[in-house]
């Protein structure tokens, strides 16, 4: 992150400690942002959300640590890519729910080069679905290091409707953190506060009991 980022990083980190209704006092966040600045402020963004959504760390209220913790998971630094047969899952899952027509979007680049490898998602899925997982996860394991790149083919259905995401809920926070500025942070800020709202319910619930 750069200084004039500092702005963009005090809305998100307000945002996301008032989903714990917490406040953010200045060195606090003057701490945060010294430990994370080495990353770039929208995937800082998506790592604040990561943890908010957390089964187990969002338990509580996050520390840099958490922060880079999840970091690390959607930059794959922590090294917990996808295996060929956990890929063809979401690959299989996504056509038999889709099918053709969709425009889909995995959010991991090893994903889209193997599937344009078998022809194309249109072909995927009309090809036998026996032969085709085979050549998926042959291709799979030939692009493997490719599944954090920023850049990959779009699939294209038979249609022109928009994307469908049919990835891993990290690979969506990933491709989020890769948009413009302006677009990742909006959907990043909408994310929180659809976060915020069940716990704001439930502070009302338990206001007028």
């Amino acid at each position: 992150m750069r200084e004039e980022d500092k702005l963009h990083f005090a809305e998100v980190m307000t945002g996301a400690m008032s989903a714990y209704e917490k406040d953010c006092s200045k060195p606090k966040m003057r701490i945060f942002f010294q430990v994370l600045k080495k990353w770039d402020v929208d995937v800082v963004e998506a790592a604040f959300i990561a943890h908010i959504e957390d089964d187990e760390r969002g338990k509580f209220v996050p520390k840099p640590a958490d922060i880079i913790h999840q970091i690390r998971h959607i930059t794959g630094e922590s090294g917990d890519n996808m295996t060929a047969d956990e890929a063809w899952v979401l690959v299989s899952d996504a056509a038999s729910k889709h099918g053709s027509y969709a425009n889909p979007e995995f959010g991991n680049g090893a994903i889209h080069y193997a599937i344009q490898a078998c022809g194309g998602w249109v072909a995927l899925c009309q090809d036998d679905v026996r032969w085709v997982a085979k050549r998926f996860k042959d291709s799979f394991h030939g692009s493997s290091h490719l599944q954090n790149v920023s850049n990959y083919p779009a699939l294209g259905g038979q249609t022109d409707d928009p994307p469908v995401f049919c990835g891993r809920r990290k690979d969506e926070l990933k491709r989020i953190a890769r948009q413009p500025d302006h677009e990742g942070h909006q959907k990043i800020m909408a994310m929180i506060e659809d976060i915020k709202k069940p716990l704001k319910e439930k502070a009302l619930e338990e206001q007028h009991a």
